[in-house]
């Protein structure tokens, strides 16, 4: 239950924020970060059982409502809000519409810590793709110039990294080979024989260097810093810009070890 709250109040109270006038939006979704943050560490300070969740959701996709807080994301679960309250409260207060920025850093707030938290592959990837919407329409709107031009180019480098990544979960779901009865990580786990990982996992390295960025997968992000307001760009930088990281140590490392060491430098 707390896992869901730790969820759905910022991706609830980010469509409300929507409908509110600019003049209290910020303060609201300000005491909406608190109030995750609260949870975040009632969840990191409780007992295990209250750490985990796991309900059946499409189960011929292998798509489970698995989320769960571990050694790899525990850090994450108090700074995304931390970070997400911190850009607010450094967002000027007189800017013009900032309802939609309230509502666009809650919902990226939500999407992130659906992410980190999801213990299932497929929903790893809801996630993944979902916060690209309010991070797209804060760059487009709050952009100091060029808003429109810096979205689109962020979009299609993004999208050069999704549709592969997507690629690559279908055919988890589906091979044969695999057998896998589900998406959750603990299943996929030594499932992938040795000789397919290496191909398998270069369509999610590709996505997670997209975000991370690495060179030279980095065009999107020149503009997109120059452009955007400081709070806009310190969530991205601190937080979207990580899931790239975090994807490729919970899902190389879980799902594809083998694909990892061979990409890996070798050692001397």
């Amino acid at each position: 239950m707390m896992l869901n709250l730790f969820i759905g109040v910022p991706l609830l109270c980010g469509l409300a924020t929507f409908l509110m006038k600019d003049r209290g939006a910020r303060a609201f979704a300000m005491a909406v970060t608190l109030v995750q943050l609260g949870i975040g560490l009632v969840l990191i300070g409780g007992p295990q059982e209250a750490r985990q969740l796991h309900h059946s959701w499409i189960p011929d996709l292998g798509l489970n409502w698995a989320l769960g807080i571990d050694g790899a994301n525990i850090l994450l679960v108090g700074l995304t809000p931390l970070i997400c309250l911190l850009a607010l409260m450094a967002s000027p207060r007189d800017l013009e519409n900032s309802a939609g920025l309230g509502a666009g850093i809650l919902l990226l707030d939500g999407f992130l810590s659906g992410l980190f938290l999801s213990q299932n592959l497929g929903l790893f990837y809801l996630f993944f793709e979902a916060m690209l919407l309010p991070a797209l329409m804060l760059v487009a709107i709050y952009a100091r110039k060029d808003g429109p031009e810096t979205a689109l180019r962020f979009l299609m480098f993004t999208l050069v990294g999704s549709l592969p990544m997507l690629l690559g979960v279908l055919i988890l779901c589906f091979s044969p080979e695999i057998g896998a009865n589900s998406l959750d990580f603990q299943d996929l786990q030594g499932k992938v024989p040795s000789h397919r990982q290496m191909y398998l996992f270069f369509p999610f390295l590709l996505a997670f260097l997209v975000k991370m960025p690495l060179l030279p997968f980095h065009g999107w992000l020149p503009s997109l810093y120059k452009n955007s307001p400081a709070c806009v760009t310190a969530v991205i930088a601190a937080l979207m810009s990580k899931a790239g990281t975090y994807g490729l140590l919970k899902v190389g490392l879980l799902v594809f070890p083998g694909g990892v060491r061979q990409v890996g430098p070798s050692p001397a």
